[in-house]
């Protein structure tokens, strides 16, 4: 930050550890105006940590680990292959096993598991291949089994999908909102559901969980962002949620020295679309990229700079671990002694090598994108301005309300950070 003047920064962003929690805490004494934002995606990952800690989950979970594990097994894998390529030819999709610390992953095991259902069956149902009579029972259980993966599936799939949202390069804070809205929304849905399988004292205590994560994860800079994002305007926000946003953009007109009622004129026009913002040409292109609809259309409005900046913002710390695994290929056991500036130029040529070289989009690439698209295009939900019902519902005072950020409380001073507790 000495390099490029402390002045030019305004967000850090960082993981949970508590290493880089002290040092943001002493960042955020000496410049008060920098802001240190948690890991959107390990916050997701958190909540998944916490409905796998459910006994309906929990137990389901221990059965797919035991039916993938068919994969330790030649002659049982081998005739699943097979299996696997006689039903569905090219299409066939591999099992996958969960890791130890993504936890998102197990959606994917959940979704495996239902994607070779028939091929995993036939296979059990193979003479002579020693599969353990648990193993063929957990397999054939129709009336049970399979009806819990295939409702796992819907219910952690808002879960991944905002997972792969929020890794994408072009991620913004307003996304880390509108993903737990579309989140809150969707299990809700899931537990109210004639085909959910959780018992009721499971259901709330899920509900519990989504309501204690949004509050754990969402700070007042998110909402500021997600308020001048042109895709979402603040849509689905309480009034209270958009006084704290409104309280983070005043704050920062005082920093940036910028007149603030103008500003906040401006910013009401914008959310009104009123004004300037009243000709219909600029919102035909609301799926463009925020940072660009702004420098694009509107770089004489008061709001821009701000604007700017909060959309500057990273959500999570995911560039800073590709940035790490890059440097994992470069500094290797064989070549450890290259010093630090030699090590950074070869970080930068292999990177700008990458770009310039592109290889054609992959389909699991263009699925993400389909992801990303569906949420920027999706409405969080129906806005019931009549019964005045907001999204989030969330207290912002709440002691688990954390991940570093200003405090929630309108009153506060801008910058100030809370400790974390998770």
């Amino acid at each position: 930050m000495k390099r490029w003047a402390p002045s030019k920064v305004f967000f850090v962003s960082r993981d949970n550890a508590a290493a880089m929690c002290a040092a943001c805490a002493i960042v955020q004494r000496k410049y008060p105006h920098i802001l240190s934002i948690g890991c959107g995606c390990h916050c997701v990952d958190l909540m998944f940590k916490d409905f796998l800690k459910e006994n309906m989950l929990k137990v389901l979970f221990v059965k797919a680990k035991a039916v993938i594990g068919i994969k330790k097994r030649r002659r049982a894998y081998a005739t699943f292959k097979e299996k696997q390529k006689s039903k569905y030819g090219n299409n066939s999709k591999a099992l996958i096993l969960p890791g130890n610390t993504r936890f998102h992953v197990a959606y994917l095991t959940f979704l495996s598991l239902l994607q070779n259902k028939v091929a995993l069956q036939e296979t059990v149902l193979t003479e002579d291949l020693d599969i353990p009579e648990r193993i063929t029972d957990i397999v054939l259980d129709n009336r049970n089994f399979w009806p819990q993966v295939d409702f796992a599936v819907k219910f952690l799939k808002p879960l991944a999908e905002g997972t792969s949202l929020l890794e994408a390069n072009d991620a913004k804070l307003s996304h880390v909102v509108a993903i737990f809205m579309l989140i809150k929304c969707a299990v809700t849905a899931a537990l109210d559901d004639d085909e959910c399988t959780f018992t009721a004292v499971e259901q709330l205590k899920c509900k519990n969980i989504v309501e204690r994560r949004v509050a754990f994860s969402l700070k007042p800079v998110h909402l500021a962002t997600y308020v001048v994002d042109p895709n979402f305007c603040g849509r689905g926000l309480s009034d209270r949620e958009g006084v704290i946003a409104t309280d983070v953009i005043t704050k920062m007109c005082e920093y940036l020295r910028l007149d603030e009622g103008k500003v906040i004129v401006n910013l009401l026009d914008f959310r009104a679309r009123a004004n300037f913002f009243s000709n219909e040409a600029l919102w035909k292109f609301e799926s463009v990229d925020a940072l660009t609809w702004w420098r694009g259309f509107c770089q004489q409005q008061r709001l821009y700079p701000i604007a700017v900046i909060l959309l500057s913002g990273v959500p999570t710390s995911i560039p800073c671990e590709r940035i790490w695994s890059g440097y994992e290929h470069i500094d290797s056991k064989k070549r450890n002694r290259l010093s630090n500036a030699k090590i950074e130029k070869l970080v930068a040529v292999r990177s700008n090598y990458a770009i310039m070289h592109k290889k054609p989009k992959s389909t699991k690439r263009e699925n993400r994108l389909k992801i990303i698209k569906a949420y920027l295009r999706c409405p969080l939900l129906p806005d019931d301005e009549e019964s005045g019902e907001n999204l989030l519902e969330t207290e912002f005072n709440d002691s688990d309300s954390d991940m570093g950020g200003p405090s929630t409380d309108p009153g506060s001073s801008f910058g100030e950070s809370e400790s974390d507790s998770d």
